[in-house]
């Protein structure tokens, strides 16, 4: 690779380095809050998958020191603001789950999503197993969400990401598709914003159809 394409292409691992932010990733938030500013200043946000920690200082400056950050990870992650704190877990047990909805209360304005799984080389099985845990995201961000709240969650392209689109209209008001500048050239993953959670009205019409089917 030519010399000029790498640097063009690592600009923004770089700059992380040159700033002092915890990875690349937090230009991806970055950017997207500065456009749709769906995180509101005292706001409280859930960061699963939070680790190295761009995204929870993303979110900790968006909130401001009235507000609260919580990540979740597998690994252990640095709180990178005194209005950040940080849960070793996994997201899909019911140990984090219950955690997650005591501290939120139904009241969370934004649950982020940068989970990952361990990747196996075989694409169409890492890409499954990342819409697995897009829907795990989702089922959080129902439990936690305030009416109204955000949900923003990394996906890869896959046949199976329509079904996750389709649930995510069902449950909010607009659904966007994302792919922010820092996003490395030639990957495949993208983003997806979903604004204006539905809440309990969504799950009671949800129920009277399951019902009447």
């Amino acid at each position: 690779m030519a010399y000029r394409e790498w640097r063009r292409r690592d600009i923004y691992r770089r700059l992380a380095k040159e700033e002092g932010k915890p990875s690349r990733s937090y230009y991806k938030l970055r950017e997207v809050l500065d456009q749709y500013r769906f995180i509101p200043r005292g706001g409280f946000v859930i960061d699963l998958g939070c680790y190295p920690g761009g995204w929870l200082l993303a979110a900790a400056e968006e909130v401001g020191e009235a507000g609260c950050v919580v990540g979740v990870d597998l690994r252990e992650t640095t709180p990178p603001a005194p209005n950040v704190r940080t849960i070793v877990g996994d997201v899909r047990e019911h140990r984090v789950k219950r955690e997650l909805q005591w501290l939120a209360r139904g009241r969370a304005d934004a649950v982020l999503s940068d989970l990952s799984p361990k990747l196996s080389g075989n694409w169409e099985v890492d890409a499954e197993r990342t819409l697995e845990l897009a829907f795990e995201a989702l089922d959080i961000a129902k439990r936690c969400l305030r009416r109204g709240g955000a949900f923003f969650v990394k996906v890869f392209e896959y046949p199976r990401l329509a079904e996750f689109e389709r649930e995510l209209q069902r449950q909010f008001v607009r659904v966007i598709r994302l792919i922010p500048k820092a996003t490395r050239k030639g990957s495949r993953e993208l983003f997806i914003l979903a604004l204006g959670f539905r809440g309990r009205r969504a799950k009671r019409r949800l129920l009277q159809r399951t019902r009447l089917s």
